[in-house]
């Protein structure tokens, strides 16, 4: 080589693959020039060959002195997976999806180099976990819940790294709010705003738990997506000392119904509660909560229109025999006795999650109670069951 080609070939070789490219198409491709152009030099991650890679591993591609063109991602059924292209072609990475466990993947690059086109393909398997876990979310797809109902995550076995569980949980309600999580346990997780929910609004879910480690060896087996709407705000106070239930919709009276709230040694539940389920007819048997059909507080009964606001029992109910102690005075067994008219009518209004504050009662409520147990606490000791901070959903 010439003088001028020796310093040419040093120059390619200094300034890489764009200059390289420039440089073989002026001098011709000779061979003795190609021998001096760097040949392309291709990292994958992980490496080929390699096995037990985690499924929330990132997967890329670099290349130097040399375009990447294309690259995919495959499964064994050839199903291909996301990926980000760098503009200039240096690298390829996966766009973040999990991958699946015990599963084997193959990465196909396509390469543009001074030396012509090139292909590469790298492979590797991930790893085979412990355990997988399943979660339950509610509400579920297209429902209509009250302004009260928390999003409930049940998993079917123990979650040890909690925060990387509420990291891949994206709430996005249609009005941005404050909101977090709270772990009642190592298998439940509910999430709420700090005040209620605004009225008539939707909210998506999308839990992204596919390929998360949940600690311990433990993953998880699949994402879920759950889109539903918040109805109208029904705010119901029943007042143990007035004997009264008032109803409001939106922040507006509906109804004011006359009421029989739990006898003193029998009083219903205080605090903010939330409807649970409702039921057009339901056998009561005092027997389920310990007392005997046949003693003196008996009772079996089928009783209509009934709303439950506690898992313990207490439901707003039709007692058409106690009407005459409706508005007067309390002689329930920790129910709320209404006539039949007003619970036929509060039971076709009441949605799942709708909110029913009960005051003037002796009966603290229950941390323990699904009913009481979202409602009940500062905010400082609901952020206090997260393992990451309260922030916007948007």
């Amino acid at each position: 080589m010439t003088a001028v080609g020796i310093v040419a070939a040093t120059a390619i070789i200094a300034a890489g693959w764009f200059y390289a490219t420039t440089q073989v198409d002026e001098a011709g491709a000779s061979g003795t020039f190609l021998s001096a152009v760097p040949k392309v030099t291709v990292t994958a991650n992980p490496a080929d060959g390699a096995i037990d890679v985690r499924p929330d591993a990132t997967v890329s591609i670099t290349a130097k002195f040399g375009r990447i063109i294309s690259a995919q991602l495959l499964d064994d059924a050839d199903q291909s997976s996301a990926g980000v292209l760098a503009p200039d072609g240096s690298a390829w990475s996966s766009a973040g999806s999990a991958l699946a466990s015990a599963s084997h993947y193959r990465v196909n690059v396509k390469l543009d180099t001074p030396r012509g086109m090139k292909t590469r393909v790298s492979s590797f398997t991930t790893l085979t976990p412990t355990a997988t876990v399943s979660a339950r979310v509610s509400p579920g797809d297209n429902a209509t819940v009250g302004v009260g109902q928390p999003i409930i995550m049940k998993f079917s076995d123990r979650v040890t790294n909690k925060a990387a569980v509420e990291k891949h949980v994206i709430v996005t309600p249609s009005t941005p709010v404050i909101g977090s999580w709270h772990w009642f346990s190592d298998t439940e997780a509910h999430y709420r705003p700090q005040q209620y929910w605004p009225a008539n609004i939707t909210v998506n879910v999308a839990a992204n738990l596919a390929g998360v480690d949940f600690g311990s060896g433990v993953w998880g087996d699949r994402n879920i997506t759950t889109h539903y709407a918040i109805g109208d705000a029904h705010v119901t106070t029943v007042d143990a000392a007035s004997h009264e239930m008032t109803v409001t919709v939106n922040g507006a009276v509906a109804r004011v119904i006359p009421a029989s709230t739990g006898r003193n040694d029998l009083p219903t539940m205080g605090g903010t509660l939330i409807t649970l389920d409702k039921a057009a007819s339901v056998i009561m048997d005092s027997s389920t909560n310990g007392v005997p059909v046949d003693s003196p507080d008996g009772y079996r009964e089928t009783v209509l229109w009934n709303v439950r606001i506690t898992n313990s029992g207490i439901f707003v109910h039709a007692a058409p025999w106690s009407v005459s102690d409706q508005g007067r005075t309390n002689v329930s067994h920790g129910c709320v006795n209404v006539s039949e008219e007003a619970a036929q009518w509060f039971y076709n209004f009441s949605q799942l999650g709708d909110i029913v504050t009960v005051v003037n009662t002796p009966r603290p409520p229950s941390p323990s109670d699904a009913g009481s147990r979202d409602w009940n606490m500062t905010w400082a000791e609901w952020v206090g069951g997260s393992a990451t901070p309260a922030l916007p959903a948007s």
